[in-house]
């Protein structure tokens, strides 16, 4: 008899099957569907939320790598994207998956910051007993339509949910689900900055922004909210926020990345607990943005 720890064996199980007996690589798997490229640190604290061994993960890492179900995009593997057998999966599941393949240099600092902060988000917003679920679906490359480099929609309600259910819970596939009679959505729209754009580059996307805010209808119970996070100073963030107030008066918050990682150079992510600035200058925790978006659309 094949043993279910048998690495032979994992290649060939169906997406049910894998969610049953290694539920961990699942949620993996969907994470790398959401988000194109994902840190070595972060893939692990998804996989293994509760802790375990180094020996333990740095096993699942080479299962997932020697099947296929993930890909390294450097030599020292640090960086992880799908892979062409995790993406075959996920679409025999019937979830709109595909294979990409790395982005050009220039592009992955970008796509790497957006990972970061999603696995950050998930991480703290579990603990929610009102959370139902999140969903993450990165575009980014806009050209001169505005599209955010990633939209993050949490659902809430009023009704608590077990805790015990919520880590699968944090990532799900159906994006944009309409709300039942209990329930309320934050959508969260992220825009990286990484200080690559001239001033009059910085202007034109802000007017795209005005001009698709003014024009766009959320679904009801809904309530939107852009965060800027910018990989330069404070002086850069205050920089488009400025550039921000000029043109709209719709809420958006911006912050740096090293004010979200604790003002260390390497620290981790803490968008709930860490300062934001609003569109009057004000600073406030993550967590106020949250819970006064959550009021809004309540």
């Amino acid at each position: 008899m094949t043993s279910r720890c048998d690495p032979r064996s994992l290649g060939a199980l169906s997406w049910n099957q894998l969610g049953t007996r290694y539920p961990h690589y699942v949620r993996i798997l969907t994470w790398l569907w959401a988000c194109w490229l994902i840190r070595r640190q972060d893939l692990i604290t998804i996989g293994w939320p509760t802790g375990t061994t180094r020996q333990n993960y740095n096993h699942g890492l080479r299962q997932l790598l020697t099947h296929r179900f993930i890909e390294s995009i450097d030599e020292q593997q640090q960086v992880f994207k799908l892979g062409r057998h995790g993406a075959r999966l996920l679409q025999e599941a019937g979830i709109a998956a595909r294979y990409r393949t790395t982005p050009k240099p220039r592009a992955q600092p970008g796509l790497i910051l957006a990972s970061e902060f999603a696995s950050a988000l998930g991480r703290q917003i579990v603990a929610h007993t009102q959370l139902q679920d999140m969903t993450w679906v990165e575009q980014p490359f806009a050209g001169t339509t505005v599209r955010p480099d990633a939209v993050a929609d949490i659902r809430w309600s009023a009704t608590r949910t077990d805790l015990n259910d919520l880590q699968d819970r944090v990532l799900k596939t159906q994006y944009g689900r309409p709300l039942v009679s209990d329930e309320w959505r934050i959508r969260l729209c992220l825009e990286i900055d990484r200080v690559t754009q001239f001033s009059d580059t910085l202007q034109a996307r802000m007017h795209n922004w005005a001009q698709a805010l003014h024009y766009t209808a959320l679904p009801p119970r809904t309530s939107l909210v852009v965060l800027w996070v910018t990989n330069g100073t404070w002086q850069r963030a205050r920089t488009i926020h400025q550039a921000w107030s000029e043109l709209t008066a719709h809420e958006a918050f911006f912050t740096t990345v090293y004010q979200l990682r604790h003002e260390c150079e390497w620290g981790q992510m803490d968008p709930l607990g860490e300062v934001w600035m609003d569109c009057v200058g004000r600073g406030f925790a993550g967590y106020q943005c949250i819970k006064a978006a959550q009021h809004r659309s309540s």
